[in-house]
């Protein structure tokens, strides 16, 4: 009878380690915005919470900060670009597509794209020769059950993120990506050729693209009903959605479910002789 309480404690100590093991390795959302320097609290504060609310450790960088950032630890990046040509931001577009590639997760919300002009600053990568469509106050959604809309953070409707200027800063035009996407809203005006959020896989990593302002919708008018949601609904679900974009479980979960399903088993075995 020792034995078996022996051998049972061993089982379950082990399943309680890895689960330890499992939380210390937290997502980490890093995040960078150029966007009225004046506002940065209000951006950290906010974007602080929903990585709180998600179980996810958080870190900012300044944009001028961001030409020395380490990506190392980073598993999803959240950059917001506003206008003009950013240096620190365009200096590591190399960086940032190597990091994406070998299996980083990167979400853009990009809009400079007023003129239909990214330059240097693009990081819509693996994505060339790339146009745009115009401005309007109206979205719509692609898939109304795709993770984007149906999250941690609630559901989106087609009006959740009507209006405030949701997509005066343009939509991409489909039919000019090279590399399939899953699309997941578009300008309701201009219809479904007109994208103001999608997602692709590039090589083992993961990239979300939109056109939409993110931060933008962190401070100022948080009452009106397009930036709750953008706050409460859009940005939870999407940076969720972004800690495993391909479904694929990760190393360390499989790793920690083998190796207790093996100490249940030795346990169990001990039971049986």
């Amino acid at each position: 009878m020792k034995h078996l309480i022996r051998t049972r404690f061993f089982a379950i100590a082990v399943v309680s380690m890895l689960g330890m093991i499992s939380s210390a390795n937290a997502t980490t959302i890093s995040y960078v915005s150029d966007v009225y320097n004046d506002l940065y609290a209000t951006q950290q504060s906010t974007m602080n919470g929903i990585a709180s609310d998600l179980g996810m450790t958080s870190v900012y960088s300044s944009a001028a900060g961001f030409s020395s950032f380490n990506l190392a630890g980073t598993d999803i990046l959240v950059v917001e670009h506003n206008s003009g040509q950013n240096d620190s931001i365009a200096s590591r577009r190399a960086d940032v597509e190597s990091w994406v590639r070998a299996g980083g997760s990167l979400f853009v919300s990009d809009w400079n794209t007023s003129g239909g002009i990214i330059g240097d600053y693009n990081y819509m990568f693996g994505q060339t020769g790339t146009t745009f469509s115009c401005c309007h106050n109206d979205v719509t959604l692609s898939n109304p059950v795709s993770a984007i809309a149906v999250g941690v953070g609630g559901t989106l409707t087609d009006s959740s993120l009507d209006g405030a200027g949701t997509t005066s800063h343009r939509g991409v035009n489909a039919a000019s990506l090279l590399i399939p996407v899953e699309e997941f809203i578009f300008n309701t005006t201009e219809g479904p050729n007109s994208l103001a959020a999608f997602g692709y896989q590039l090589d083992q990593g993961y990239v979300m693209y939109t056109t939409m302002p993110l931060f933008h919708r962190f401070y100022g008018n948080n009452n009106l009903s397009s930036h709750v949601a953008f706050r409460d609904v859009f940005a939870p679900n999407a940076f969720s959605f972004l800690e495993n974009p391909t479904n694929v479980p990760e190393p360390y979960n499989l790793a920690i479910l083998g190796l207790g399903l093996i100490a249940l088993r030795i346990a169990k075995r001990k039971v049986t002789n």
